[in-house]
């Protein structure tokens, strides 16, 4: 848990170029973007993986990002 939070949260973001095209938050350190999900959201080529923890006060923090190729 970070220091002076209450609780642990992050929000994750799949982006394909500028487009948020599945955005979902998360108490836990992991998340798994599943076969299904992909296939939901019709992803393809290249896209970004973001994160970022969640402040109670502040909100989300700076996101960081991992690019992957479908």
């Amino acid at each position: 848990m970070p220091l002076g939070e209450e609780t642990e949260a992050y929000v994750v973001r799949v982006m394909q170029g500028t487009d948020v095209i599945r955005e979902e938050s998360t108490t836990a350190p992991s998340w798994v973007y599943t076969a299904a999900a992909q296939a939901d959201d019709a992803i393809s080529g290249t896209y970004a993986l973001e994160v970022a923890q969640v402040s109670a006060r502040f909100g989300a923090g700076r996101f960081a990002s991992l690019t992957v190729d479908a």
